[in-house]
């Protein structure tokens, strides 16, 4: 009698965030929104025009399990149900119930940290880095999608920033425009890097090299 092996890997549902092009608020908030969530590092966000086939190419390119409009508009609500085989994956299309997450969020990743690093510990040799910026930075934009930084209370339901800040010993730097920023900057263990805890590749793709992805 024949055998066959099957290799099951799980992993957090990837999503695409469909934005306006151009739209910097989309953007921003795009950013917010994928700090709170295991994996969020590796949500691409897909500009949206009437010339569809960059949007398109970027869907299957990262193989996005589910859409999600930024902005209430008929252009991003037609691009997201032209994906008929991208059903959302609950009933109504949204991120929270309540004050619960829908989806797998940093509390995970969170929650394991402080159970490994944390816990009982008295000298704790890890803790979660908050850069602070001003708002009228000329790199406010790209601090935002290096660093990554929770939503407010206003937009998400869980206090996300409390969360880490309590459990993950969170310590907060300012940032000013006239500061240098060095590899401690670089390498420290922020939001966004929170999202990709524990994750690794199955098998690497061919073009495994890191790169910047730029709306111009």
């Amino acid at each position: 009698m024949s055998t066959a092996t099957a290799y099951v890997s799980y992993r957090p549902l990837r999503f695409g965030w469909c934005v306006r092009e151009k739209n910097w608020d989309d953007l921003r908030c795009a950013i917010r929104l994928t700090t709170t969530l295991w994996g969020g590092r590796f949500n691409p966000i897909i500009p949206v025009s009437r010339n569809r086939a960059l949007a398109e190419s970027l869907v299957r390119l990262f193989r996005v399990d589910a859409l999600f409009p930024l902005a209430d508009d008929n252009l991003l609500k037609d691009f997201v149900a032209s994906f008929t085989w991208l059903p959302w994956p609950n009933f109504e299309q949204s991120l929270f119930i309540g004050n619960d997450a829908r989806f797998l969020d940093i509390y995970h990743p969170a929650r394991h940290l402080f159970q490994q690093r944390l816990k009982d510990n008295s000298d704790p040799d890890f803790h979660l880095t908050q850069f602070e910026w001003n708002a009228d930075d000329p790199l406010a934009d790209l601090f935002l999608s290096h660093f990554g930084t929770y939503p407010s209370k206003d937009e998400t339901p869980p206090d996300y920033d409390g969360l880490v800040r309590e459990g993950l010993c969170s310590q907060t730097i300012k940032l000013s425009p006239i500061d240098e920023l060095f590899e401690l900057h670089l390498r420290a263990y922020t939001p966004l890097r929170l999202t990709r805890y524990m994750l690794e590749w199955h098998s690497p793709p061919d073009h495994a090299n890191r790169g910047i992805y730029v709306v111009m």
